[in-house]
């Protein structure tokens, strides 16, 4: 079970990531909005393959991505930190 919340901002989220996240939210801990007691993320594509990389800092997820199955991955990472 996953120990962590996860917020996302629709906003500062790379649209093609909304829909994923709105799906994993119907069975896991992932939330639209602002943090206030979970991992506030933020997306950053990357423009090298094979890239899925984070780094946490406090309360803030830095999520370095190539593609949305490797998001799906990470995400799963985060909440279980």
């Amino acid at each position: 079970m996953p120990n962590n919340k996860i917020y996302w901002s629709k906003q500062d989220t790379p649209a093609e990531l909304h829909t994923m996240l709105t799906v994993l939210a119907e069975e896991y801990p992932v939330y639209q909005g602002i943090s206030g007691d979970g991992i506030q993320t933020k997306f950053i594509k990357s423009k090298k393959s094979g890239v899925s990389a984070v780094s946490l800092e406090s309360s803030c997820a830095t999520i370095k991505y190539d593609g949305i199955r490797m998001t799906v991955i990470t995400c799963g990472a985060v909440a279980m930190t």
